[in-house]
């Protein structure tokens, strides 16, 4: 577990560009989005279109290629992510999830099939995204105020609510103390365009939907 009032640089590197905070629709009420992304507009984004349905189709893909045209040229965009996830390990639930990584054991992801004729990559070789190095924690970790928050890599599942044994030992091998099933596809299409992301998640049951503490 972190306390966030300690081992903060004297001097934090400039805030990125955030540009956009996608908030979980479960989450849009919370006070998070404002305290950790001061001055950006939210755009609230329902739990079925944060999960890919139909590969290299819907929502994430328009709101998230836009993203990447609108950018200035010098600067590379962080999308800011805040979603909702199930805190599996035995140790207490903090307040806040911030994501260093992710590990995908649901065995799909948005860029299956055949890619399409036109849009991102679509001329040329295309090998799969790479994730490195795409998560900032550090941009969440230093505006996370006094709240609890733990920095760990999120297993990516396909139902929260149905965790498939699979899963659940994947996860457990990976080391993963927290799943979500709305994070992952919204990562990898972000890497599609060469942006990078700052996500957090809020455990289950761990806060309620207007974010004060229980």
């Amino acid at each position: 577990m972190e306390h966030p009032d300690l081992n903060h640089p004297s001097s934090p590197p400039a805030d990125p560009y955030v540009a956009p905070l996608l908030v979980a629709a479960p989450l849009a009420a919370s006070p998070l989005p404002a305290e950790l992304f001061p001055g950006v507009t939210p755009v609230v984004v329902a739990l079925d279109a944060l999960r890919v349905a139909v590969p290299w189709e819907g929502e994430l893909f328009e709101l998230l290629g836009a993203a990447a045209a609108a950018a200035p040229a010098d600067v590379t965009p962080t999308v800011g992510l805040l979603v909702p996830l199930r805190w599996t390990s035995a140790q207490p639930a903090p307040e806040v999830v911030i994501v260093s990584d992710h590990v995908n054991v649901r065995l799909r992801g948005p860029l299956t099939g055949r890619r399409p004729v036109s849009g991102p990559r679509s001329l040329g070789p295309q090998p799969f995204p790479s994730v490195t190095g795409i998560y900032q924690p550090a941009t969440i970790r230093r505006a996370v105020g006094r709240r609890v928050y733990s920095v760990v890599a999120v297993a990516g599942v396909a139902r929260v609510a149905d965790i498939t044994p699979f899963e659940r030992r994947a996860a457990a091998a990976a080391g993963c103390p927290a799943v979500c099933d709305c994070l992952v596809d919204a990562t990898i299409i972000a890497a599609l365009h060469g942006l990078k992301v700052a996500a957090c998640g809020v455990p289950s049951g761990r806060q309620p939907p207007t974010g004060r503490s229980p």
